[in-house]
């Protein structure tokens, strides 16, 4: 899916979790969890250019619920 959308835009912001099977194919990320069978896919796409843009970020909250504490970690971890 993301590579037919690659034709059509200038840029692709990946997200959520599927950012972590990106974050985990750049070798400077490689204790990052997602998921193993895409990884291939997710070097291959990343090798393409800079047409994608991944988080620099992410919030880790102690429960998925509103008014959860939470907290911003920058950068993302490599272990």
């Amino acid at each position: 899916m993301i590579a037919n959308l690659l034709k059509f835009v200038d840029s692709l912001l990946i997200g959520g979790a599927m950012a972590y099977t990106f974050m985990r194919a750049q070798a400077s990320r490689p204790a990052v969890a997602g998921r193993g069978d895409k990884i291939e896919l997710a070097k291959e796409l990343l090798s393409k250019g800079s047409q994608l843009t991944l988080p620099v970020d992410h919030v880790v909250a102690a429960e998925l619920k509103e008014g959860a504490s939470f907290e911003v970690s920058r950068p993302f971890p490599t272990a």
